[in-house]
């Protein structure tokens, strides 16, 4: 889902609507990992979707820690915090 096709760029939830569209899932049918905490992992949690924030240098807040991997091989792990 490319911003420039659906014209709506994260964290709109514009954007998150015609991603629900393109795969024909309901919001809660999807999980979001992304980079950025606000776009990827605020953004998806507003419109209804699931979402991990990843976090490869280590960065987050530590509030968002229970959110956050640091690799994909945390996306188990982190789906079942």
């Amino acid at each position: 889902c490319y911003s420039f096709e659906v014209g709506a760029v994260k964290p709109d939830r514009a954007f998150y609507a015609a991603l629900c569209d393109l795969l024909q899932l309901d919001p809660p049918q999807i999980l979001m990992i992304g980079d950025t905490m606000r776009c990827d992992y605020l953004g998806a949690m507003s419109a209804g979707l699931k979402a991990l924030h990843l976090d490869r240098r280590g960065n987050a807040a530590s509030e968002f820690s229970s959110v956050t991997i640091s690799d994909l091989r945390g996306v188990l792990s982190g789906i079942e915090r």
